[in-house]
């Protein structure tokens, strides 16, 4: 039973994920005054499938996380040192 628990608490974990990350695609598009059309021309997709991101009924692949990251500076970058894997946050430019 214990199973069928904690998959549940991941499924609902992956579906907010997914849930905030379109919303933070959408806030950030409407900030930059775009609309969905000329994001999706930006990232090289189409329309309805950028919609369904910010909806949060798909959840971007790694490539695609790149390009969002290209065009919106979102994400996480990972730094490798040579000893170690940093994470740094440069969203807006920090």
């Amino acid at each position: 039973m214990w199973l069928v628990t904690e998959i549940q608490f991941i499924l609902r974990v992956v579906e907010k994920m997914r849930t905030e990350i379109g919303k933070l695609l959408k806030d950030e598009r409407t900030k930059r005054s775009l609309t969905q059309e000329q994001t999706a021309t930006l990232l090289g997709i189409s329309r309805s499938y950028y919609a369904d991101l910010e909806t949060g009924r798909y959840y971007p692949s790694g490539r695609l996380i790149m390009k969002l990251n290209d065009v919106f500076n979102l994400f996480y970058l990972i730094e490798n040192d040579g000893n170690t894997i940093h994470s740094e946050s440069v969203k807006g430019g920090e």
